[in-house]
């Protein structure tokens, strides 16, 4: 449900919707998306480097690169609150690096604590 935007509500919903027994609790989902999302990065990392180097060995120079720029919003105009960019390579057609940014932050959003705490801050 992660990737399609929608949370565990949505996922609960779905469950019953379909006879199916109730998913996991808060605490477990939110551990579950966490260690999907470091695997995806460890794997999407190590696909762009894998990239960055097949580039250098196509183009036959160590130090530089071409690259192109691409980057989109999820909504029209610029008042969208989520957009992402990405380096594509010349030669390669692969991707070196790409952000996904967002000016809102469910963890920021859902901390109850006060704002000037240790655990606040890590949000940043």
């Amino acid at each position: 449900m992660r990737y399609i935007g929608q949370g565990l509500s949505s996922l609960e919903t779905f469950c019953s919707l379909m006879c199916l027994p109730n998913p996991v609790s808060q605490k477990a989902y939110d551990r579950i998306n966490a260690n999907i999302a470091d695997i995806s990065e460890a794997f999407a990392n190590a696909s762009m480097k894998k990239a960055a180097v097949e580039e250098k060995i196509i183009d036959g120079n160590v130090n530089y690169v071409v690259v192109s720029g691409d980057g989109t919003w999820k909504t029209r105009g610029h008042a969208s609150l989520i957009g992402d960019c990405a380096l594509i390579g010349a030669d390669c057609g692969k991707v070196f690096d790409m952000h996904v940014m967002s000016s809102y932050c469910k963890g920021c959003d859902s901390y109850k604590g006060p704002i000037f705490a240790p655990k606040y801050s890590a949000f940043f």
